[in-house]
């Protein structure tokens, strides 16, 4: 973000203007990595009754992400060759770490982030043991089309995955995304034989997406019943899926029943987040600390459900 854009934006935070626009405008700047410059903003908020609520978890989680010791300038990776360019518009984002055994795939939301910008998600990621692989969907269809750089199709892009995985020596694949971002690990973790897949608020049966992209161009993608699968259905009769973590609101009425209808496979984990009734569910978990569980828990199976539980959601398996 250049100077000008910044200053506008904290201008704003800080203005005239309704409080609900405001906090907009917060929620932007804390995504971004300002923590600093947002933290007198989102205080004076939380005075304000309308939206004192958010501006209360925005607080926490940029503090959250403090004491995690992510910082928000670009800067700090410039003189790194593994890091991807985040400011570039590309489909396809690949950090390299010498000798790792693991690789992340991780599935952007309609926003090409995961709630927080990739590059502060980059700096929670393991930085030592597993290669990341940053994905955007460009048109905004789950990943069912492809992804530039690697596909034009889903098969396609399947099969540029696995060539970008043999590349990297096969290391064991695991998968992470937020809403579509969400449908697109499901699938393409089951097909790349991923050993886990972490989903937030993800969709998870056609009827769902076909609402959720009823204004796109959908070029036929549910005539074809092998791109756009029932998550359910997929997984139930694979011999060998991965282990899948659901993450959502518990109070969000879509995004409950998308994943509570996986609730009964044995792979499935369910992390309702007790009383949320949003979509963003990555900002809860990110304010109250568990997200980090949550990645251990992808990349390990020695992390307990019930230790997500404890940090404020009930897991059900």
């Amino acid at each position: 973000m250049d100077q000008r854009r910044l200053t506008a934006l904290l201008a704003a935070a800080t203005g005239a203007d309704p409080a609900e626009k405001r906090i907009l405008v917060c929620q932007k700047l804390v995504r971004a990595g300002y923590f600093e410059a947002v933290e007198q903003p989102l205080t004076d908020l939380v005075q304000m009754p309308e939206v004192a609520a958010e501006a209360r978890k925005l607080l926490a989680v940029s503090r959250q992400l403090k004491r995690w010791g992510i910082v928000g300038e670009l800067e700090r990776y410039e003189a790194d060759p593994n890091t991807p360019d985040f400011t570039s518009e590309a489909g396809v984002m690949l950090a390299r770490r010498p000798n790792a055994r693991k690789v992340i795939f991780v599935f952007t939301g309609a926003a090409k982030q995961v709630w927080i910008s990739i590059h502060l998600l980059h700096q929670v990621l393991p930085k030592d043991d597993c290669h990341v692989v940053y994905l955007r969907d460009h048109m905004g269809l789950c990943y069912l089309k492809g992804v530039d750089g690697l596909g034009d199709t889903y098969h396609a892009t399947l099969d540029g995955m696995q060539a970008l995985i043999r590349s990297l020596g096969d290391p064991a694949v695991y998968c992470m995304g937020s809403s579509g971002g969400g449908y697109g690990a499901l699938r393409y973790g089951l097909d790349l034989g991923a050993e886990a897949v972490l989903a937030f608020s993800p969709s998870t049966d056609t009827d769902n997406l076909e609402a959720y992209l009823a204004d796109l161009a959908l070029e036929n993608i549910f005539g074809s019943s092998d791109v756009a699968v029932d998550i359910r259905r997929a997984y139930g009769s694979a011999a060998t899926p991965p282990r899948v973590d659901l993450v959502f609101g518990e109070r969000h009425e879509k995004d409950a029943e998308a994943s509570r209808r996986l609730g009964d496979l044995p792979m499935v984990t369910l992390h309702p987040v007790a009383g949320y009734e949003h979509h963003d569910v990555v900002s809860q978990v990110i304010a109250t600390g568990m997200f980090g569980g949550l990645l251990d828990r992808l990349l390990t199976e020695d992390v307990p459900a019930e230790q997500m539980a404890g940090s404020g959601s009930e897991a059900q398996r």
